[in-house]
């Protein structure tokens, strides 16, 4: 979870995006929370990757929040 600007705890995940190109000129925007990224990384591996899920396993467990795609250049305009 995050702190807030007086160091207190707040209920509002910490969020990663993942960020594709898609074609030549679409990005594809990705948002999933650190605590599902970690709970279902492969902690067999010396190397951790939060992004390694299967797309099977982002569905089925739910850890996918948003999805963007827009043009590349517009990307700005959905910053969050």
């Amino acid at each position: 979870m995050c702190v807030d600007e007086n160091c207190n705890d707040t209920n509002e995940p910490i969020v990663f995006s993942e960020w594709t190109l898609i074609g030549e000129s679409k990005m594809q925007r990705s948002d999933y929370t650190m605590a599902d990224l970690l709970l279902y990384n492969d902690t067999t591996s010396n190397e951790g990757n939060l992004f390694a899920l299967t797309e099977e396993q982002q569905e089925k467990e739910g850890v996918f929040l948003r999805r963007y795609i827009t043009h590349y250049k517009k990307v700005q305009q959905y910053g969050g």
